[in-house]
C-alpha cells in the first residue's frame, strides 16, 4: 500500500457542520485547515466568517479561502479539501 504524504498545512483538519446549511457555502459539511498561518487565525475566521452570521456567511463563501471546503457528507468536504491543499 502506497503512504500519502499530507503537507504540514493539513494539521490540525476540522470538520463541522455548515451553520446554513449550504446557503452560502455550497454543502452541509465546512472541511478546513484549523490553526493559524500567516497571522491568521484559521478557527475564528470560520467561525466569524462562515458560521456567525447570514451576511459574513455570503461574503466569507464569495470567493472561499483555498483551506477550506464544504460538501454534502463530511467524508467528501474532507476528500474535497486535500485535493484543494495538494494543488495550492
Amino acid at each position: 500500500m502506497a503512504k500519502i504524504k499530507v503537507p504540514q498545512l493539513a494539521r490540525p483538519l476540522q470538520v463541522v457542520l455548515d451553520e446554513y446549511r449550504g446557503q452560502y457555502s455550497g454543502g452541509d459539511w465546512v472541511a478546513y485547515l484549523g490553526g493559524e498561518l500567516d497571522g491568521l487565525d484559521r478557527d475564528t475566521a470560520i467561525h466569524n466568517g462562515s458560521q456567525c452570521n447570514r451576511k459574513d456567511a455570503r461574503a466569507f463563501w464569495a470567493e472561499p479561502p483555498w483551506w477550506a471546503a464544504t460538501a454534502s457528507t463530511p467524508n467528501k468536504a474532507v476528500r474535497k479539501l486535500l485535493r484543494q491543499v495538494l494543488r495550492a
